[in-house]
């Protein structure tokens, strides 16, 4: 990974969808070990996301930058990713 793309992880917010699962829960494993400004992984179901909180740690990722998210505001279901330019 190129030194400017692994800057940009470290001091860049990273919101990850799917994570509780799949593709998506073994690229959390790779983002959690950036330790990135803030890591928000949206979660449809809160015992799920907590869950993932136990994964990333268990894997030895940091968490300090997930918590709020998923304690503060729960669950998600709905993201509009609209994004342009």
């Amino acid at each position: 990974m190129s030194d400017n793309l692994q800057t940009r992880f470290i001091k860049g917010v990273i919101i990850l969808t799917g994570a509780t699962g799949g593709i998506g829960k073994g690229m959390v494993r790779i983002y959690a070990g950036f330790n990135s400004k803030r890591l928000v992984l949206p979660a449809r179901n809160k015992e799920k996301g907590n869950a993932l909180l136990e994964y990333i740690k268990s894997s030895n990722g940091h968490t300090n930058n997930v918590n709020k998210f998923i304690n503060e505001v729960g669950e998600l279901h709905i993201l509009i990713n609209n994004a342009d330019k």
